[in-house]
């Protein structure tokens, strides 16, 4: 029932440019709820190992395509902008 995170940014985006606003860092961190879909999905601890690790691997490759698309949009929006990819917190250093 929620607009996409990448509909929000655009909808955000068009909002502060059409106010005359400039953008001149822009942060990305995605790719979790991504991992969390596949892995709270009903039923995904009744599968077997290997059916696990291929679902995992889908959405880890999915998430590659993504990744690339949402940067290629952000350097297209903001091409003059400083961009950092945030990554996550590896509570298992």
């Amino acid at each position: 029932p929620y607009a996409t995170q990448q509909a929000t940014m655009r909808a955000k985006t068009a909002d502060a440019l059409a106010h005359g606003h400039t953008i001149d860092v822009v942060t990305v961190q995605f790719g979790a709820n991504d991992l969390f879909v596949v892995a709270e999905a009903p039923g995904f601890l009744d599968k077997t190992p290997a059916r696990q690790q291929a679902e995992v691997g889908a959405a880890i490759a999915q998430l590659q395509q993504n990744y690339v698309g949402i940067l290629g949009e952000v350097r297209t929006l903001f091409p003059h902008a400083e961009v950092y990819v945030l990554g996550y917190h590896n509570p298992y250093g």
